[in-house]
């Protein structure tokens, strides 16, 4: 059997290995966040696209606008 002693190495002071959990971690989360953003851009797309010229008008977007709306609709984390 083999043993294996971790120390901690001189730029991060924590164990070998930890900083690529954590980077892979913090990979793992800006890809859910992503997929989770671009989930809201295309419900919104969706609801904006549903609504009539005279309802897109009240509410002061123009049809070609929407996407742009979407876009920064989705952006915003609810």
């Amino acid at each position: 059997m083999t043993t294996r002693t971790l120390e901690p190495t001189p730029a991060t002071g924590g164990i070998r290995g930890e900083g690529a959990l954590a980077a892979l971690r913090g990979l793992v989360a800006r890809i859910r966040e992503r997929i989770e953003e671009e989930r809201r851009y295309r419900q919104t797309l969706r609801e904006l696209s549903s609504l009539s010229d005279r309802e897109l008008d009240d509410i002061g977007i123009g049809r070609g606008q929407i996407r742009e709306v979407a876009r920064e609709a989705a952006r915003r984390r609810m």
